[in-house]
């Protein structure tokens, strides 16, 4: 069962669970980015299933399944940077950095310039995360 905070409203696997209250709308966050970089966001957001919830915070956007979220995008000036949770640590040339959050968690950050960018491989690995948090 979600618990939602009665303060932000945003809904969370476990009652009482611990984050920031400080929400905000996405067009903040693309206040100051190239057309494209709203575009590419737009982009994945359409290719996602209907059950995502967008979350918008102060410092990030999250995109959350039912029991919690399952990626990040941090809005830079000219490009996305999007943090995708898997139970496996991938190998590719498109990945930026991994963060090993526990035996079974990695936290990946993919680079993404342009809507093209938001491909299928992309699209997989999104769609692979949301599933382990569904």
């Amino acid at each position: 069962m979600s618990w939602a905070c009665p303060n932000c409203g945003r809904r969370f696997a476990n009652p009482g669970q611990r984050h920031s209250c400080n929400v905000s709308g996405a067009d903040e966050h693309f206040s100051r980015a190239e057309p494209q970089v709203r575009e590419a966001f737009d982009a994945i957001v359409a290719a996602l299933p209907r059950d995502v919830r967008i979350e918008t915070v102060k410092t990030t956007i999250h995109l959350s399944a039912w029991k919690a979220p399952f990626a990040s995008v941090d809005v830079r000036r000219t490009h996305l940077r999007v943090g995708i949770l898997l139970d496996r640590r991938l190998h590719h040339r498109r990945i930026e950095r991994v963060e090993v959050l526990s035996k079974a968690r990695y936290a990946h950050g993919v680079d993404v310039w342009v809507p093209e960018d938001v491909d299928a491989e992309l699209l997989g690995w999104l769609n692979r995360a949301h599933e382990l948090r569904s």
